[in-house]
């Protein structure tokens, strides 16, 4: 249920997936990854009942996973969220995924 109201708490995300799972070596999931409008990766971890038992030790170890995810990873990833059956195939951000193009690609000032 708070899932399917998660756009009303948290409006300025995008879900870009569920059950996020891509790393070597480790069986770990993300309930849900997304992205900011600043093109911030954003976790979002669902819990049941009221443990908070290693939390904050889950925290720290999904922020360092999710460290190194690129931009272009995170569009690729939201692909495969919104268009599980089309894996392989190369689709055009701007056009397939409106809400993705709509967040600011994060840029590198010059040194």
């Amino acid at each position: 249920m708070l899932q399917a109201r998660l756009s009303e708490l948290l409006p300025d995300i995008l879900i870009i997936a569920e059950e996020f799972g891509d790393w070597d070596d480790s069986r770990r999931r993300i309930d849900l990854l997304a992205l900011d409008r600043e093109a911030n990766i954003v976790v979002i971890e669902l819990k049941r009942g009221d443990t908070g038992i290693h939390m904050e030790l889950q925290a720290v170890r999904y922020a360092a996973m999710v460290s190194k995810i690129t931009f272009d990873q995170a569009v690729e990833t939201y692909a495969r969220y919104k268009h599980p059956r089309r894996q392989g195939r190369t689709l055009q951000r701007r056009t397939a995924f409106p809400a993705v193009a709509a967040v600011r690609r994060p840029t590198i000032p010059p040194p």
